[in-house]
């Protein structure tokens, strides 16, 4: 399908609203470790969205799983340290997941389609 998964985007404006509040109160631009998570994120450009993420400039829902994945897979994140303790916050997070899945799922089928029409008799 020659695109990367990072190149994703997907606006929803209410799940948008939803997931905002699980990062209000962090300041992503302030190098102390205990004021915010900024430190965790050294992709720039990444850490810039999810800036414009933050403040309502981007409803790309998806930006926040990505900035997700790569401090869980580039520093020492959980989801605990942004005090993701509320059942609001973590049902906000479980519909991310499954808009995710769903995502993901659609992007495979239409690949077997492909597949299968370029090559009927694979």
């Amino acid at each position: 399908m020659g695109e990367e998964a990072h190149t994703w985007t997907h606006d929803d404006a209410g799940l948008a609203k939803r997931l905002r509040k699980i990062l209000s109160g962090l300041d992503l631009s302030h190098p102390d470790r205990q004021e915010g998570i900024g430190w965790l994120l050294s992709n720039v450009t990444l850490l810039r969205k999810l800036q414009e993420f933050q403040v309502g400039q981007s409803n790309d829902v998806f930006l926040l799983a990505q900035s997700l994945r790569h401090m869980v897979a580039h520093g020492s994140f959980t989801t605990h340290g942004l005090n993701m303790f509320t059942k609001r916050e973590c049902d906000a997070v479980e519909e991310l997941r499954q808009l995710i899945f769903r995502f993901c799922d659609q992007r495979l089928n239409q690949w077997l389609d492909q597949q299968l029409q370029a090559d009927p008799q694979g």
